[in-house]
């Protein structure tokens, strides 16, 4: 999934996005909380910065359009054995992984 299936979801035309930087500022990104919500025109409560094929955007959001995108999101990333990418998780960061499974049932 990209940037641009988000934007489509939320059914926002990327023109009407304002230019953003290539990365994240904490700085910038603060004085952009309160903007109106890229899809509904609401007070934004969040913001963030996707990449288009014309370049990187400002996605403001409402908080029910920021919760929006992350189910989104969360739907369409790949689903993976929770436990292997944990073993290589472990082995890239060099680190023993012990897994202790606590069943309240006995």
């Amino acid at each position: 999934m990209d940037d641009a299936d988000l934007l489509l979801h939320l059914g926002v035309t990327a023109a009407a996005l304002d230019p953003a930087p290539e990365r994240l500022r904490p700085a910038d990104a603060e004085h952009r909380i309160g903007l109106p919500c890229a899809a509904c025109g609401l007070p934004g409560y969040a913001t963030r910065i996707v990449r288009l094929v014309d370049g990187c955007r400002w996605l403001d959001t409402c908080r029910e359009h920021m919760i929006a995108s992350a189910t989104f999101q969360a739907a369409r990333r790949p689903r993976g054995d929770i436990l292997t990418d944990l073993r290589e998780a472990a082995a890239e960061a060099g680190v023993a992984l012990t897994v202790v499974i606590y069943d309240e049932a006995g």
